[in-house]
């Protein structure tokens, strides 16, 4: 099911979402440690947020019971309408750039 995102995104609880048409950089705000960070990125317009929740930590034998109070995976992807088909002797390059403000 498809949504729009209006405003900050917020994680509560389990959290696993695909944004489509993200060209612009994301910003992740840290206020523990009172830093911005700065995700840009380059062929890519798909970008994945990720994080277990309670329930799932608990149930992952390589995953702290309490680690997704303190984790948020972001990733540059290429997938659903981004998707990129690489051909035989083609390439594509995706890439990710993480600075702290």
């Amino acid at each position: 099911m498809r949504k729009l995102q209006e405003g900050a995104v917020e994680i509560r609880g389990e959290t696993d979402r695909v944004y489509l048409e993200t060209k612009d950089a994301l910003v992740l705000v840290d206020p523990v440690l009172e830093r911005k960070l700065r995700i840009t990125k380059r062929g890519s317009l798909t970008t994945v947020l990720w994080n277990p929740g309670a329930e799932k930590a608990r149930a992952m034998e390589d995953f702290d019971d309490e680690g997704y109070r303190n984790m948020l995976c972001i990733e540059v992807a290429n997938a659903f309408d981004d998707q990129i088909d690489v051909a035989a002797g083609d390439r594509h390059t995706l890439g990710t750039e993480i600075s702290v403000e």
